[in-house]
């Protein structure tokens, strides 16, 4: 079973949406929403702008090297995070990388 910890680190610290965490950890996101609720954590607005999501610095820095170091593309980092590719490109956009134009990843070792 996931503490509250745990899904506290992945609301407030990662920026995980409530889908998001939904999708890691296997409850639905009410349950999600309710837990988060009765532990006291402050809710984002349903409709926040991605770059008002707060993430760690290690999290954001992680997709950076995957998107840069490795060449994956957002679907590719969407998949191999477990996450949804709005939350990918929200990742990537907060971690200040530069896209390179559609359709073209870089060549990269196997992952």
């Amino acid at each position: 079973m996931t503490t509250i910890t745990e899904l506290r680190r992945l609301y407030v610290d990662c920026g995980y949406t409530l889908r998001e965490i939904e999708a890691r950890v296997g409850m639905t996101q009410w349950t999600v929403a309710r837990r988060l609720r009765a532990a006291e954590v402050q809710m984002r607005a349903r409709h926040a702008r991605p770059g008002s999501i707060r993430m760690a610095d290690t999290e954001l820095e992680r997709v950076r090297v995957i998107y840069d170091g490795l060449g994956l593309s957002v679907a590719e980092i969407a998949d191999h995070l477990r996450l949804s590719y709005g939350g990918a490109y929200r990742r990537c956009v907060n971690a200040g990388v530069s896209f390179r134009p559609q359709g073209r990843t870089k060549r990269r070792a196997a992952v």
